[in-house]
């Protein structure tokens, strides 16, 4: 992270059986996130689809302000940012994200999700607009993003390992040389249709703070 993520919402108590019912379908490039969001409240979200990760595509987004430059200012927000991202590196159209952190798990008011959203579209114009946004997890309006085609989808493969956590992701293989395409938004918009999982949509994640 960070990352978006495309595809959809799972049901955070129903989500581990659903997301096994539906693993024998489910296309190579989809990855189930298990992730933690809010701040101090450590909220809990599962989402599946697409990843494409921001270091994996800082030469996919074409706006004013670099991807690299919003991936940092991202980064530092996160629980280990300080020591990760040094202050002096952080791009000054994004340093005032420090507002964003050591929250408790409430929406960001309207003010700082309209800075949010010009300053995601500073790096990646053309994205659905923002719907709920709070520390760690912002939900675009459904929609296909199209601003995100051709960018490299995150994929990790393992013979054994189904479950990634913080001690076995190491023993997995990344890669990132799948694309995101029409066809695989077509296949993900199906899956959403085959197994009632509602609208595809763009989610935004990054490192909670706790």
């Amino acid at each position: 992270m960070p990352a978006f993520v495309v595809g959809f919402e799972l049901e955070g108590h129903s989500a581990r059986g659903l997301v096994q019912q539906l693993a024998p379908q489910l296309p190579s490039f989809v990855t189930v996130h298990e992730h933690q969001y809010g701040g101090y409240s450590c909220l809990q979200k599962w989402l599946l689809g697409a990843t494409l990760c921001f270091a994996h595509n800082v030469d996919r987004a074409h706006g004013r302000v670099p991807l690299d430059a919003l991936r940092l200012g991202l980064m530092a927000l996160g629980e280990l940012g300080a020591d990760e991202v040094p202050s002096h590196a952080i791009h000054p159209e994004v340093a005032w994200l420090k507002d964003l952190t050591g929250t408790y798990g409430q929406p960001f008011d309207e003010m700082d999700r309209k800075l949010l959203a010009e300053t995601i579209a500073d790096a990646v114009p053309g994205l659905p607009p923002i719907e709920e946004a709070v520390e760690a997890l912002v939900h675009f309006a459904p929609g296909a993003p199209e601003a995100l085609l051709q960018w490299r989808i995150f994929t990790c493969s393992s013979e054994e390992l189904r479950e990634l956590g913080d001690w076995t992701f190491e023993e997995a293989r990344p890669s990132n040389e799948s694309e995101w395409t029409e066809e695989r938004v077509r296949e993900l918009q199906a899956l959403g249709q085959s197994a009632s999982l509602g609208p595809l949509r763009t989610f935004l994640l990054w490192e909670s703070s706790d």
